[in-house]
């Protein structure tokens, strides 16, 4: 396989994605870096929801 360069110079991972498996999969990916578990939005559709966050934009006339 041939390494790819990005354009700061870093190697890019070429390598694809591997598939889901359920078997092994324990509904999450790990940890980010607060330490907050990541779930597997394959396994857990429902946690793909995003926040809806109200900044009051609307009160403004």
């Amino acid at each position: 396989m041939t390494t790819t360069i990005d354009r700061y110079g870093e190697p890019i991972n070429d390598d694809p994605p591997t598939a889901h498996d359920a078997e092994r999969c324990s509904g999450w990916r790990g940890e980010d870096f607060d330490g907050r578990p990541i779930p597997c939005l394959l396994c857990r559709p429902h946690l793909a929801h995003t926040a809806k966050v109200y900044d009051g934009a609307g009160m403004i006339r």
